[in-house]
């Protein structure tokens, strides 16, 4: 389910071992948004704030890929 945010949004992770993730953000038609932001991740649970890459209102898929090629999509709603 989205989760809608009006300012700031945390987009969280749990990584079993040490990595580099990308993150990507597209429009609902797939366009890119933002291009790749690189982030450091730990083990455990993770939390990037994506808020101020998102300037205007709408909805966004936001994609997490690892250093292993592992992906995963996330759907926020900017109000």
């Amino acid at each position: 389910m989205p989760n809608p945010f009006t300012q700031e949004l945390g987009v969280f992770y749990h990584s079993d071992i040490v990595t580099e993730v990308s993150i990507e953000i597209f429009d609902v038609q797939g366009r890119i948004v933002v291009e790749k932001i690189q982030f450091a991740f730990t083990t455990g649970d993770n939390q990037i704030e994506i808020g101020k890459y998102l300037k205007d209102k709408g909805q966004y898929l936001i994609k997490v890929t690892t250093k292993e090629n592992q992906s995963e999509i996330k759907k926020a709603i900017k109000f």
